[in-house]
């Protein structure tokens, strides 16, 4: 047991050196400095890049904001100025309508006095036909009466 646990205790040991790894050469960490700053060096100029043309972007998209905030604006000016509008002709409507109902009711008004009147005038006009053809009625006897009276009278003579 004793030489089994010595055995595993260096085969752990060379595992560990196996899989750690050594320091580069300074070859090496120069070529990797090197690479590293021209890394980070496009990694800045990329991010600028993008950071310009966002701030552009944001910048379009703020103007873009502003107009149609001024459109809105605008429309909304409008629909106010719109009814305003609708609220006087409504009122106008209001007043024209009362305006015409009060006009109706004077018409008809009159046209019960015109047709009260008129129908006053057919009563008139009727009981004068009436009296018209009673009085051409006793002219007619009247004359009868004398056209008779002097046949008579031309007979006696």
């Amino acid at each position: 047991m004793t030489v089994a646990a010595e055995a595993a205790r260096v085969w752990n040991e060379r595992e560990i050196e196996a899989r750690a790894v050594p320091d580069p050469s300074p070859a090496v960490a120069a070529r990797f400095a090197a690479l590293w700053r021209e890394a980070v060096t496009v990694a800045r100029a990329e991010f600028a890049e993008a950071r310009s043309g966002w701030r552009n972007r944001v910048g379009q998209v703020e103007a873009e904001r502003e107009a149609l905030a001024a459109d809105v604006e605008q429309v909304e000016t409008e629909r106010d100025e719109a009814r305003q509008d609708a609220a006087a002709v409504r009122e106008q409507a209001a007043v024209s309508s009362a305006t015409a109902a009060e006009e109706l009711v004077g018409q008809r008004s009159r046209a019960d006095k015109a047709e009260a009147r008129a129908e006053a005038v057919e009563g008139e006009r009727d009981r004068l036909v009436v009296e018209r053809d009673g009085l051409l009625a006793e002219r007619d006897k009247l004359r009868y009466t004398i056209r008779h009276a002097e046949g008579l009278s031309e007979d006696k003579e």
